[in-house]
């Protein structure tokens, strides 16, 4: 049994024929040429079928492999390194990631390499072109075809340096022998074959047919049917839509599944993507998805290329394409999700659409919220670096008065300059509150701050070169930074985008990435690891702090919700019924998350380059909701720790395990332990949060404890 790759849905099992395998592996070795004295590089994961002969066909034959380490094979050094060490003859790579790879390749670094075959994608003109550039040699190239339903690969094409190649790419080839059968038959009945050169679905019939989906009858029955084009066996129905000439040449035209229905005109976005990655070299990815009844694209550059604009994009497709095929919409990011198998994931790429939809909302509501009349600030005090229109108190539905704002944004700067960064981005940035106060100090030089509203940016660039470049404006009463006109060197640059979109900020060059009172706002979990996972990328590798900031607790959401309505609505007696108090807990619509979630990320290996998390109480005086309910994460980049330290036990702390230990007491035990092992760890359990004391005893029924607003 072999699974699908799922990148065309839900990962399926294959029960196939080991017969068909083995078949695989004889035309495979005799068309490709493999020897006995080849080396071949086995990379792919376990769970793409293409890890099948990368596997068996070296001990089918009594060759060497070289094993790229487990979960290295998208580090393209790791891989270059391994094949140049092991002297590797043969690889095979999906096209996308073969141009990653090349990236990484010199002419004369592989000189045993003597041939690449590619699977899984469109192999485009593109790739044969930089193949040939980057090695300064024409090495062969082959383009195999076939799904797992039959056996890995049935159909192979040697893609050579004069080609052509067509708008989806090379041709898929022909037939890898006289034991696979190739058809293309109309798409709503398998029996008729079409005329060649004529489009219809490819089919697959022969000894590499799987004999279904374990434990699927019915889509067994619908996807292998029997043959009724004289060979024995079952016909396989693979959903993608090609041609073949008189000669038995197939060319690939997308898939079935690919196609979609905009406005009555039925649309093959495939064709769309193809385009597109022929019309722009400097894309390495593209996707087109059908979301809310239209079409939106997606794309990401090659390493170190520069991203066209959208308008760029839709004038290429208007010249090309008619106009129905022409997305409405264009979003560019540094990377496409990849499935396991290093294909895009079009599951992934759609999920990240839609939230793009929802962030696109939040922009315009507060293209509004931020400049309506009734929620300005009108406290007397002219200092538009200072304005936080938008910001009601949830308890008194008013605006938030000054000393509760300036404390929650000199706290938050402090924060941020603690490591004097030069170079910084905000994501969310709002009306600039806290960009201009950073921007303002004299170790920062340069500040990328962006936002979901065309209006907010726009302001900050309006104010910081009207109070901030021109008279050292931006700072508070508290800040570190100097008013002083000639300290503020800082440049700025602004960007319409969401907290997600790092796309086109170069890799390694900010020592700062600041996500800050956004989080819930956020349209799901994946959002959150999305915008963690874009943004580290971008930070200097061996210092840089990732300040996510004001996100909600999910633990203590709950006690906000219940003073909330103890504040406007319910009495004490009503919160203490269960049915109540789960009915007012259920009703929060803001994002918040578990402080765990954080530290599972880093354990699971998805906060790639962190050398630890950070998880902060608000600091700060006022009892406002920023400090009872929320907290801040940093993430620290840099290498690892090459060894836990070492527990110690605090001196004196047997004093100290009692329920009322002074803070005399407590304060004398940490110093002595200060003075012993100055880089001690301490773990502080049980401690109550003062902030949240009466909260806590209003949600346990216990006490009507009344807690301020603010």
């Amino acid at each position: 049994i072999m699974y699908t790759s799922g990148s065309t849905g839900k990962p399926k099992g294959c029960c196939v024929p080991t017969a068909g395998v083995w078949h695989r592996f004889r035309w495979g070795t005799t068309l490709l040429g493999f020897t006995g004295d080849d080396v071949f590089l086995l990379k792919t994961p376990a769970t793409f079928d293409c890890s099948i002969p990368e596997m068996w066909v070296p001990m089918y034959l009594g060759c060497t492999s070289v094993v790229v380490p487990d979960g290295e094979h998208l580090d393209f050094e790791v891989v270059r390194e391994s094949m140049a060490r092991g002297g590797v003859t043969v690889a095979h790579f999906v096209p996308s990631v073969l141009s990653l790879f090349l990236d990484f390749v010199n002419a004369g670094d592989l000189p045993a390499l003597r041939q690449i075959s590619c699977t899984g994608e469109a192999l485009l003109l593109s790739h044969r072109e930089k193949l040939t550039k980057k090695l300064g040699r024409s090495l062969p190239l082959f383009n195999l075809y076939g799904p797992t339903e039959a056996c890995i690969e049935v159909t192979f094409f040697e893609a050579k340096d004069d080609d052509e190649g067509a708008a989806h790419g090379f041709p898929i080839g022909f037939s890898g022998d006289a034991g696979v059968h190739m058809y293309v038959v109309d798409p709503n009945d398998a029996t008729v074959l079409m005329p060649p050169g004529a489009k219809g679905e490819i089919c697959i019939g022969g000894i590499q047919v799987a004999y279904g989906y374990f434990n699927r009858p019915e889509l067994t029955a619908e996807k292998f049917v029997p043959n009724p084009h004289g060979a024995p066996g079952l016909l396989y129905r693979t959903g993608d839509l090609g041609t073949m000439s008189a000669d038995g040449l197939l060319q690939y035209n997308g898939r079935s599944d690919r196609q979609v229905k905009v406005g009555g005109v039925r649309i093959e976005l495939g064709e769309i993507e193809a385009v597109v990655l022929k019309r722009f070299p400097s894309l390495l990815n593209v996707a087109v998805e059908k979301a809310n009844e239209r079409l939106v694209g997606v794309a990401a550059p090659r390493p170190g290329e520069k991203l066209p604009s959208a308008q760029e994009v839709q004038t290429a497709l208007a010249a090309e394409l008619p106009a129905a095929y022409v997305p409405s919409e264009w979003h560019f990011r540094d990377a496409l999700p990849l499935g396991s198998a290093g294909k895009v994931d079009h599951n992934l790429v759609l999920a990240w659409v839609r939230d793009q939809s929802k962030a696109k909302m939040w922009g315009a509501i507060y293209d509004e919220l931020y400049f309506a009349n009734e929620l300005q600030v009108s406290d007397g005090v002219d200092d538009p670096t200072m304005d936080w229109a938008a910001y009601t108190d949830s308890f008194t539905k008013e605006m938030h008065d000054r000393p509760t704002i300036q404390e929650w944004v000199d706290e938050t700067v402090a924060e941020v300059l603690a490591w004097s960064p030069k170079r910084v981005v905000e994501m969310g940035c709002g009306k600039g509150m806290i960009a201009f106060r950073v921007a303002a100090d004299p170790c920062v030089t340069e500040l990328v701050a962006c936002d979901l509203s065309r209006l907010a940016t726009e302001y900050v660039e309006r104010v910081f070169h009207s109070h901030v470049a021109t008279t050292g404006g931006g700072t508070s009463p508290n800040s570190s930074a100097s008013s002083d006109k000639s300290e503020v060197t800082c440049s700025l640059s602004t960007h319409v985008r969401d907290a997600s979109n790092f796309a086109g900020l170069a890799d390694a060059s900010f020592d700062a990435v600041v996500v800050n009172g956004v989080s819930m706002y956020f349209p799901s979990v994946a959002y959150l690891v999305e915008t963690l996972m874009a943004g580290l990328p971008k930070l200097m590798s061996a210092s840089g702090k990732y300040h996510f900031g004001d996100v909600i607790s999910r633990e203590h959401y709950k006690l906000f919700l219940l003073r909330r309505a103890r504040f406007f609505t319910h009495s004490f007696e009503e919160l203490r019924s269960a049915e109540v108090s789960e009915e007012i807990t259920a009703s929060g619509k803001d994002r918040c998350f578990e402080p765990e979630l954080f530290y599972a990320l880093q354990l699971a290996g998805r906060l790639r380059g962190v050398a630890g998390v950070e998880l902060q109480l608000k600091h700060g005086k006022i009892m406002s909701e920023f400090g009872r309910y929320r907290y801040n994460v940093i993430l620290h980049l840099g290498p690892p720790p090459a060894a836990p330290l070492a527990l110690v036990s605090v001196p004196g702390g047997e004093a100290c395990s009692g329920a009322r230990v002074s803070a005399t007491a407590l304060t004398a035990a940490l110093a002595t332990l200060a003075a012993a092992s100055p880089r001690a760890v301490v773990a502080c359990h049980g401690i109550l949060n003062a902030r949240l004391s009466a909260d806590a005893l209003l949600a346990s029924g216990a006490e009507d404890s009344p807690a301020p607003a603010v």
